[in-house]
């Protein structure tokens, strides 16, 4: 009996002049681990060590081909250098499956990108399992490339900019193909010095547990919808709905501001379902001159924009939302671009116009109820398209201002309940600019042909009618 030994540790009896056949199970290459087998990572990646390369904590050293590598609590770093590296294993998972909650504590499980701004990391099959991409280089400009699965743990987009200076002191460019059921949060503490995270969606993504953006982080849609008989297909977002300024602010959090959603220099569309949360401070704005739009009227169930909280709606780009506006709460308008409304609106709350143009589209409509007032301050600007834009009930108040403050198009006319200019209030009569046929006529507050309109109250009108009535019945006795 002969031992033949070259790094394979096999043991056969050759027969002379024979073959020596092997069966492939019984190969275990010296030092390294078997095809299609799953690694795990066993300690974290510090500053230097690269398991994502060179398998520093993996068993079995480098990823190779074939073999599914999974990260299920710790730090996996990319390598630090110019390079755009690629992840030569067969999967990455990150997490161990956790359930995923967008506003809770930061995941364990992580991949680290180390790699010099403007380079690329790639994997073709990422698995988020309750773990995070961490942008962890400061004031630079990261992008990952390949596929990524969201299973029911859902990922997140770690952009904590740890001290860094810029208002975008980290920028995540996710070009990666998103799918799956689980949700993804785009998070990370604001500093002091006011640094923000920056993520950005390019992918016709299909992932359908909802996108999440935390107070102090910005999110740029930067891909087109697709709408099929009646159903999102697919978005920058995925198929579920849009969390802005998700979470409340913890005592480590005490510098977050509010989420914002930038177009990239496109006109981009939102036809998923919205809903603002957090502190209700949302900013809409620009990379350049592109412009946003609220609107899933085209789908079997029409999306709605849902106010969970009291919003601060800061406008710096040409925004419209076509989509209701719901929710028992107040809705402000900041920032000096114009928004449109143009859905028959439902929300409860005082409508106010701080700054820049509002404007209420044809049959579109504020709020409703007798809460829902409107305010007009003396940097803003109400534009009326419609003549049933206001409750019949609410409150108009517009401040004083050297331009008009309110804009009637032609054909308006406008009824509220009680009418305030400046520190006047009116509880009845026609108002109107030059030209309105209103009876009285205030250029000061009002341009355009149309009329506000505020009925005589119904307890005026009834004693009138009762006083006719017996003046007409005495006049009768007398003859």
């Amino acid at each position: 009996m002969h031992r033949i030994s070259r790094k394979w540790n096999v043991l056969v009896t050759p027969t002379w002049g024979s073959t020596i056949a092997c069966a492939a199970t019984n190969f275990l290459i010296a030092g390294s681990v078997a095809a299609a087998s799953t690694i795990t990572q066993n300690a974290t990646d510090t500053s230097g060590q690269s398991s994502f390369t060179n398998g520093t904590h993996f068993p079995g050293g480098a990823p190779v081909s074939g073999n599914d590598y999974v990260d299920p609590q710790y730090t996996i770093r990319t390598v630090d250098s110019n390079a755009s590296p690629t992840f030569t294993g067969a999967s990455l998972t990150i997490g161990n499956g956790t359930a995923f909650s967008a506003g809770g504590g930061a995941p364990t499980a992580i991949l680290a990108l180390k790699s010099a701004t403007g380079n690329t990391t790639t994997v073709n099959s990422l698995i988020l399992a309750g773990g995070a991409i961490g942008q962890a280089t400061n004031n630079s400009t990261q992008t990952v490339a390949g596929n990524i699965l969201l299973n029911v743990g859902g990922g997140y987009l770690d952009l904590s900019s740890n001290g860094a200076s810029g208002a975008d002191a980290r920028v995540l460019n996710i070009t990666s193909l998103v799918s799956g059921s689980g949700g993804l949060a785009v998070r990370g503490t604001q500093t002091s010095n006011g640094s923000v995270g920056t993520a950005k969606f390019t992918g016709t993504n299909t992932y359908s547990g909802g996108t999440y953006v935390l107070g102090g982080n910005k999110l740029i849609l930067g891909a087109g919808n697709v709408i099929t008989s009646g159903a999102i297909t697919s978005s920058a977002i995925g198929t579920g709905t849009l969390n802005l300024g998700y979470g409340t602010a913890t005592a480590s959090d005490s510098n977050l501001t509010g989420a914002s959603l930038l177009d990239d220099g496109s006109a981009r569309t939102v036809v998923n379902n919205v809903v603002i949360g957090g502190n209700g401070a949302i900013t809409l704005a620009s990379t350049s001159t592109g412009s946003l739009s609220f609107d899933g009227t085209a789908l079997t169930t029409p999306s709605t924009v849902s106010l969970a909280v009291d919003t601060v709606l800061t406008v710096s780009t040409t925004t419209s939302i076509k989509d209701v506006i719901t929710g028992n709460h107040s809705f402000t308008k900041a920032g000096s671009s114009t928004i449109t409304l143009s859905g028959v609106n439902s929300y409860t709350g005082l409508t106010s116009i701080n700054a820049g143009k509002l404007i209420v589209a044809s049959g579109g409509r504020l709020g409703t109820g007798t809460s829902a007032g409107v305010t007009v301050g003396s940097q803003g600007v109400l534009e009326l398209s419609t003549s049933s834009g206001i409750d019949d009930a609410a409150t108009l108040t517009i401040a004083t201002a050297a331009a008009p403050n309110a804009i009637l198009d032609a054909g308006v006319n406008e009824r509220v309940g009680t009418l305030v200019l400046g520190n006047t209030t009116y509880k009845s009569g026609t108002f109107g600019a030059t030209g309105s046929g209103a009876q009285n006529i205030n250029n000061t507050y009002f341009s355009g042909t149309g009329i506000i309109t505020v009925p005589e109250p119904a307890s005026i009108a009834v004693v009138a009618c009762t006083g006719m009535a017996l003046l007409m019945r005495r006049r009768r006795t007398a003859q």
